[in-house]
C-alpha cells in the first residue's frame, strides 16, 4: 500500500511526499520498478514501490503545472495526458524531467489534431499513438511518432464520431447531435489499451467496454465486442439492474492487460475491479473474478481496508503484479499474482 501508513486510514495528512491527495487515473511502472502515480500535486514518483508499505515518493513533477489525468511507460518512453496534452519522453526519468520529446494536442477547438481533456494514452509496439480524448467523446490514432518528435500534427484515425471535426456524443450520424449509442460512438472514453493489434476503450459514460478484434485503420470503425450492455444500443448503469453483477458496470473508467492476457477494468460507481482471465471474444462476456468486494453483487464502498475500495481510477500490472489507484482512500493498492 502507498499513501498511507496503514489499510484503515483513508485520509491525506502528514509528509506530502508520503501522503497522496485523490489520485486519479492509471499508474505506470518501469523496467527498473519505479512507480508513476497520477495526483493532485503532479505525477509522484516512487522508487522500488514492493519495498514497504507507505514509501515516500523520491520525486514529483508536472509537464504544463496541471493536474495530470494519467501515465504509460512503452520501451522505456514515458507517456504523460496532462490538461489538454499528451507529453512523451524517450526515457523513463530519474528525476524531475525537462521537455518532453514528442506532445500532441494543446487545446484549440474540434479539429484532427486537438484534444479537449483527454484522460489516457498508449503507444502501440510500432510508436502509434493512442488517445482517449475525452472531452471530445472519441479515441484519436496518431501515424508512428517520428524520430525527430517533436508537436504531432493530424491524428490518423477517429473512433466515435464520423469524421475527425465532430465532437457530440453518441453522434451517430455525423450531425452534430446526440442520438442513441451504438459499436461506432463514444460518450466521454477514459482509457486505452493496445498490442498494436486489439484495441480496448473503457467508455466511461455509456457504462461499457468496447473491444476491437483489429487496431482500427478507418475512421469511425465499429468495435466488434461490447461489455457491460446486453448490446450496442444501451447505456444503463448495471445494464438497468439494481444491483451489479459479473457482467454489468457502473461509471467504468480504466483498463489494463496483463503480459498473460488477464484483462482488468476500474468499474469506479461499483468500488471494484472485475478482472476477466483473457480478453473477451464475445460480448457481455461476464467477468471471472472480483477485487473491492466479497462477490459481483455489492457496489458500496466499506471503511477502508486491505480489502476494500472507494471510488478507484486506475489500474495497472506490473509482471504479476496489479496495482490499483484507489482514489477516495488517496492511495495506491498493491495486489501479488491471483494465482
Amino acid at each position: 500500500m502507498i499513501g498511507q501508513q496503514n489499510f484503515d486510514s483513508g485520509s491525506v495528512s502528514g509528509d506530502p511526499l508520503i501522503s497522496l491527495d485523490f489520485p486519479a487515473g492509471s499508474p505506470a511502472v518501469s523496467s527498473d520498478g519505479k512507480l508513476f502515480v497520477p495526483s493532485q500535486g503532479g505525477v509522484r514518483v516512487f522508487r522500488q514501490y514492493m519495498d514497504g508499505d507507505g514509501p515516500a515518493a523520491a520525486f514529483t513533477f508536472t509537464v504544463d503545472n496541471s493536474v495530470p489525468a494519467g501515465v504509460s511507460i512503452h520501451e522505456q518512453k514515458l507517456v504523460v495526458v496532462e490538461d489538454n496534452l499528451v507529453a512523451i519522453f524517450d526515457a523513463v526519468p530519474d528525476e524531475p524531467p525537462g521537455a518532453p520529446a514528442a506532445t500532441a494536442g494543446g487545446g484549440a477547438p474540434c479539429t484532427a489534431s486537438a484534444l479537449n481533456g483527454p484522460r489516457a494514452a498508449y503507444l502501440t509496439p510500432a510508436g502509434q499513438l493512442v488517445v482517449a480524448d475525452t472531452g471530445n467523446h472519441r479515441v484519436l490514432i496518431w501515424d508512428p511518432i517520428p524520430a525527430g518528435g517533436g508537436a504531432l500534427g493530424n491524428a490518423r484515425v477517429v473512433l466515435g464520431q464520423q469524421r475527425k471535426d465532430t465532437c457530440v456524443a453518441n453522434d451517430r450520424d455525423g450531425n452534430r447531435a446526440s442520438d442513441a449509442p451504438s459499436a461506432e460512438t463514444l460518450n466521454g472514453p477514459t482509457s486505452v489499451w493496445t498490442n498494436g493489434e486489439k484495441l480496448i476503450v473503457v467508455d466511461r459514460r455509456n457504462h461499457r467496454v468496447l473491444i476491437w478484434d483489429n487496431l482500427p485503420t478507418e475512421d469511425a470503425q465499429a468495435a466488434n465486442h461490447v461489455i457491460g450492455q446486453s448490446d450496442f444500443d444501451k447505456a444503463l448503469t448495471n445494464a438497468g439492474g439494481p444491483a451489479p453483477t459479473a457482467s454489468t458496470l457502473f461509471d467504468p473508467i480504466s483498463v489494463d492487460v496483463s503480459e498473460t492476457g488477464e484483462m482488468a477494468v476500474v468499474d469506479r460507481q461499483n468500488n471494484r475491479v472485475l478482472i476477466w482471465n483473457s480478453i473477451p471474444t464475445s460480448s457481455t462476456q461476464p467477468a471471472d473474478r472480483v477485487v473491492g468486494h466479497a462477490d459481483f453483487v455489492t457496489g458500496t464502498p466499506g471503511p477502508p481496508s486491505a480489502t476494500s475500495m472507494n471510488n478507484p481510477s486506475g489500474v495497472r500490472f506490473d509482471g504479476q503484479n496489479m496495482i490499483v489507484v484507489d482514489g477516495s482512500n488517496n492511495r495506491v493498492l498493491v495486489f501479488r499474482a491471483l494465482d
